[in-house]
This record gives structure tokens, sequence and C-alpha cells, in this order.
């Protein structure tokens, strides 16, 4: 009696066991796969949702878009920049168009023709026909002009007011009537430079300091550079301190404190104090190549009388010892 009751316990166990199988048999994956309660997807599900969305390549096609518009306006402003540069140095008499056109000119020299046909391409958007026209015959008679410039040959012999007639008459040639718009204000610094100097040299001595520098103001006033704006303060200052260049120490030191107060004003103790530095930069590096010499010396003598290896470390290292004790801050 017992064994049957525990045969009828073991065939519902056995029934039960069937049932649970068949009905985990038959569900579906997405059933079987179901993460548990615990579980959190929902930043990899968006993240994943995000990336097949639609809007995110119209989003990077219209930052692109954007790039590419963004970087044709910078080249459009550019070109307008440069065309109206040029158009103000074509008008000015006397003139330094030669910088703006030494530019372009060594642009064409260093990149490709390709490249050189671009940048004149873009030009030809902001400017005339007529302006496009004229600049192509300036840049072609400029390449001509820095060949012959190059094949020029001045003498030694000549003095620096000689050689500079030469290359002005070179440009003369070259150039024509734009020689004024090209190098005027050029030609003009110098004419004033070379007055100056021939001041300096034959009468400057005969004359008192206030005589010079009254001298100095009406050459410079000639010339029209300071009312061009070609002669700012400091140029000024240098020219009248050359001027005095031949005084005693104490006197020279007296007047350049006049001067600097006259071109500078309140920035006067500013420019005293960089003047300064700058001459004790100067004497330390004097000091330096004094040494130096010496030293050098010295090692040419105990060439012969050393190894070259002895010879080189020694030397390396009395160098080295010298450079530190003339530039501490080098170390």
């Amino acid at each position: 009696m017992n064994n049957r009751k525990i045969g009828i316990f073991v065939l519902l166990i056995c029934g039960f066991g069937w049932w649970w199988l068949s009905a985990a048999a038959n569900q579906t994956p997405a059933e079987q796969q179901q993460p548990s309660a615990t579980t959190d997807n929902s930043i990899p599900n968006a993240a994943v949702a995000a990336a097949q969305s639609p809007e995110k390549p119209n989003q990077l096609r219209t930052a692109e878009t954007e790039a590419m518009r963004s970087a044709a306006d910078r080249r459009s402003e550019e070109l307008r920049k440069l065309a109206d540069e040029y158009r103000q140095l074509r008008q000015q008499m006397p003139g330094n168009l030669q910088a703006w056109l030494e530019q372009l000119w060594r642009q064409c020299q260093a990149e490709s023709v390709a490249r050189c046909e671009q940048q004149l391409a873009g030009l030809a958007t902001v400017l005339s026909s007529a302006e496009m026209a004229e600049l192509k015959e300036l840049l072609a008679a400029y390449q001509l002009y820095q060949q012959q410039l190059g094949q020029l040959i001045l003498s030694t012999a000549l003095s620096p007011q000689q050689r500079f007639a030469e290359i002005k008459a070179l440009r003369e040639q070259s150039f024509g009537d734009n020689t004024q718009t090209l190098f005027g204000q050029e030609h003009q610094f110098a004419e004033h430079q070379f007055k100056l100097e021939e001041f300096q040299q034959l009468e400057a001595a005969g004359l008192s300091v206030e005589q010079r520098l009254a001298k100095l103001a009406e050459l410079q006033q000639q010339s029209g550079i300071q009312a061009e704006g070609l002669l700012g303060p400091d140029q000024a200052y240098q020219q009248a301190l050359r001027l005095i260049s031949d005084l005693p120490e104490i006197e020279q030191a007296q007047w350049q404190d006049k001067l600097r107060q006259q071109y500078f004003g309140e920035n006067a103790q500013k420019v005293a104090a960089y003047e300064q530095q700058q001459q004790q930069h100067l004497q330390k590096m004097q000091a330096y190549q004094q040494a130096l010499a010496q030293l050098e010396n010295r090692f040419a003598a105990l060439k012969s009388q050393l190894e070259p290896q002895t010879w080189q470390t020694q030397y390396a290292e009395e160098l080295l010892q010298l450079r530190l004790s003339h530039f501490p801050n080098s170390r």
C-alpha cells in the first residue's frame, strides 16, 4: 500500500516537470531574453536610437555647409580688403604701392603657378576688368624689374647716393609714369636722408646745437615726410641724436634728455629706461665678445701643445663657463 502511494506521488512530480519544460520551450526569444526589473538598458538603447535618427546626418550636413559658407565669407572679405587697399595705394602720389605689389609677387614666386592664378582670379571678382588688366601689367613689369635688379652691378666706388640714383633710374625705365606711385615715398625719404647726411658732414660741426636742430626741422619740413606721416617721433628723435653725436658725453646726455621730452612728452621716462636697458645689454655683449676673443686666442696657442680630444674638451668647458658667467640666466 505504501509502495503504491509512493509510485503515484512520483508520477505526479514527473508530470509537473514535463508541463514546466513544455511551457518554457513555447516562450518566444524576446520573452526568454527580457531583462529583469533591476537591469537598466535605457541609456544604450537611447544612444542607438539617436544614432539611427535621420536628424543627425542632416545636422552634420548643415554644420559642414555653414563652415563652408564661413570660409567663403572670410575669403570674400579678404579679397575686398585687398582690393580696397590696392585702389587706395594706386591713388597716392607719392605712393608706396611697391610694398603691396611686392607681397603679391612673392606669393606668386613661393607658390605654384596654379595658386598664383587662383589668387589673381579671386582678385578679378572684386576688381573691375580695367583694374585687373592694369594690375597684371604692373605684376609683369615688376617681375622683369626684379630680374634686372638682380643683374644690376653697382660699383663699390660709388657713394650710397650714386648707387641709389642708378636704382632709381632702373625703376623709372621699368615703370615710367607709375614710378612715383610705386616708389615715391621711398624716394622721398631717401632723398631726405641724403640731404641730412650731407648737412651733418659738411655744415653741422660749425653750428651750435640749436642751429643744427633748427636746420633739421627745416629739412624735415622741406621734404614733406612729416606732413605725410613718413617720419614718426622715434625716427625724428634718432635723426636729432645723430646731430649731437660729436658732443662731449655729459653735454650729449643733457641734450638727449631735452630731445626725449620734445619728441615723446609724457613717455620720455619710459624711453629713457628702455635706452638704459639697451645700453646695459650692449655693454654686456661687448664684454662677452672681448672675453671670447681672448679665450679663442689662448686656445689657438694651445692647439699645437695638447691632444685634439683634450684640447676640444678643455675648450668646450671653458667656453661654457664663460657664457654662464656673462649670461647666468641661460643656465
